[in-house]
């Protein structure tokens, strides 16, 4: 598990972790959370922004928990369009795809 800024500074590597069905990014982020590995509480503040892609969605609640904010980009209800979605909502989503990019790049070096 990588936690990257959004300026591309690389924060923390966990891991490696097995990944399949049961051990996905948002189990691997909840087992990070509740062992507190490389205390994690403590380099995170309340109200502090953590933005996650969709595999996240799972480990949301827990984040809200401790006091941090997420941002996620929107789900399309399976038979809409995403130009159904709201224009604000469509935006919101945009930028938090722009700054994923900046994690994706990151990830992408180290592979």
């Amino acid at each position: 598990m990588v936690f990257v800024s959004t300026s591309g500074y690389i924060l923390s590597v966990i891991g490696p972790y097995y990944s399949d069905g049961k051990n996905n990014d948002a189990q691997i982020l909840k087992h990070i959370i509740q062992n507190d590995i490389e205390e994690f509480k403590q380099w995170v503040c309340e109200n502090d922004v953590i933005i996650v892609d969709r595999g996240f969605r799972d480990s949301v609640e827990l984040l809200h928990e401790i006091g941090v904010r997420t941002e996620m980009p929107s789900f399309v209800k399976k038979g809409e369009s995403q130009l159904e979605l709201p224009v604000e909502e469509s935006n919101i989503t945009r930028l938090i795809t722009k700054i994923r990019w900046i994690v994706e790049s990151i990830n992408g070096r180290i592979s």
